[in-house]
């Protein structure tokens, strides 16, 4: 089988929901977030048929046991595609190293998750040891690649906690302190992800800071009671992690860097307006914005 042909089909599972979550007890409190891309995706006028092809589903996720395994299979080819990751203990507190190796699996282990064992496997380009990755940051393996192409599969893998520090009691921000800095936030909603913000690259910082999600309005942030402007103490920021509560919903933001300055923990405030929209032709489900406190709406 050639490895244009696995990139063709393994494209598939992508725009289906290809994220996945795992961890282990020795990865030292932090949890890893997969989420794979065709780069570059297919343009706009590729023809139907092949678009058709590209929905065809083609399974993947992780086996969690003696190790992490991240795995793609194809049934109909009767060909998979996988490696293992471990994240060991870099240079300080928030860093580790990412190690990527060959999917230790035997055959006849595999078997029993489904994988027969005369089915082909199939190795990845190179099996990188990635260091010095920071909690929020996003690495990238490439995974297959048509060399017909220049087409690939790309594994993005982010570092998340899976349970921040515990943070001091919080207190209320302070002139003396800097502004409120978000940086490669990823959202999550009740613990579930919002797969507009899985790959976003984007940064703001401000003494208010506001994102929109469509859906759910626009939030805008700060570290300053408020209340003559409708905010309301809803959360707390820690390091690169802020949380609120809107009502009996939990929003949660990871940043790449620190949302916060210092040590300290301290209080959020948050206004919600539900409202909010930008101009309906507007692409973007989650934007960010900042500048002066105003209460309007788009129009």
């Amino acid at each position: 089988m050639r490895i244009g042909d696995l990139l063709l089909v393994c494209a598939a599972a992508l725009p289906l929901g290809a994220q996945v979550i795992a961890t282990r007890e020795d990865w030292h409190g932090v949890r890893i977030y997969f989420d794979a891309k065709l780069e570059p995706p297919p343009a706009r006028t590729t023809d139907p048929a092949v678009l058709r092809r590209l929905e065809r589903e083609v399974n993947g996720g992780v086996i969690c046991g003696n190790g992490v395994h991240r795995f793609w299979k194809d049934e109909e080819r009767k060909v998979y595609l996988g490696y293992d990751v471990s994240v060991e203990p870099g240079s300080g507190p928030q860093v580790f190293q990412l190690r990527i190796a060959p999917l230790s699996l035997a055959p006849k282990e595999m078997a029993e998750y489904g994988f027969p064992e005369a089915w082909q496997r199939m190795s990845l380009p190179k099996y990188p040891v990635i260091p010095a990755v920071r909690v929020g940051d996003t690495v990238a393996v490439d995974l297959v690649v048509n060399p017909a192409t220049s087409q690939k599969i790309v594994d993005y893998l982010t570092l998340q906690r899976t349970k921040p520090p515990a943070p001091p009691p919080p207190r209320d921000f302070s002139v003396a302190d800097a502004d409120l800095s978000v940086v490669n936030p990823r959202l999550t909603i009740d613990g579930v992800a919002v797969e507009a913000t899985a790959d976003r690259a984007s940064a703001m910082s401000d003494p208010a800071v506001w994102f929109y999600l469509r859906g759910h309005g626009r939030f805008t942030l700060s570290l300053v009671p408020k209340p003559e402007r409708g905010f309301r103490k809803a959360g707390q920021v820690y390091f690169n992690v802020l949380t609120f509560r809107d009502g009996a919903v939990e929003y949660r933001m990871e940043c790449s860097q620190p949302i916060a300055p210092g040590e300290g923990s301290y209080n959020v405030y948050v206004r919600h307006e539900p409202a909010w929209a930008p101009p309906a032709d507007y692409p973007d489900p989650f934007f960010l914005g900042a500048g002066p406190i105003t209460i309007s709406h788009a129009k």
